[in-house]
């Protein structure tokens, strides 16, 4: 479940992520992204409970030292599932640069160039 508070963060976060104003960065974890704000960072993954096998969007955030101040999440079927998932969608197209992809693919598939490549005779 959201916290109250954090509820108008995760829709100005939207917001300007889908503006390009939140620079949201990969990490190793193909699932996980992050993006600081002053002397804080949060993290935001999607993941899959388990026990009653149901995905939910979790949230981490953490101090300027690194060490996780607060922990919450929204899972399928909660009110706050389809916003949250949202802004990791949003998210992760942004870190990802899925959308700059698309337009270079777009981009090539307007033009007369040959797409992919020729494959070279076996001798």
């Amino acid at each position: 479940m959201i916290p109250e508070n954090y509820k108008s963060i995760i829709r100005k976060l939207f917001e300007k992520t889908n503006e390009g104003k939140v620079v949201w960065q990969s990490t190793s974890d193909d699932n996980t992204f992050i993006v600081e704000i002053g002397d804080f960072t949060l993290k935001i993954w999607d993941g899959r409970d388990d026990e009653i096998d149901e995905p939910f969007v979790g949230f981490t955030l953490l101090n300027s030292k690194g060490k996780q101040i607060d922990n919450f999440w929204a899972d399928k079927g909660s009110k706050d599932y389809d916003s949250s998932y949202a802004l990791y969608a949003s998210a992760r197209r942004k870190a990802l640069k899925i959308d700059d992809a698309i337009n270079s693919i777009a981009k090539k598939l307007e033009s007369d160039e040959i797409v992919g490549e020729i494959p070279e005779a076996p001798f």
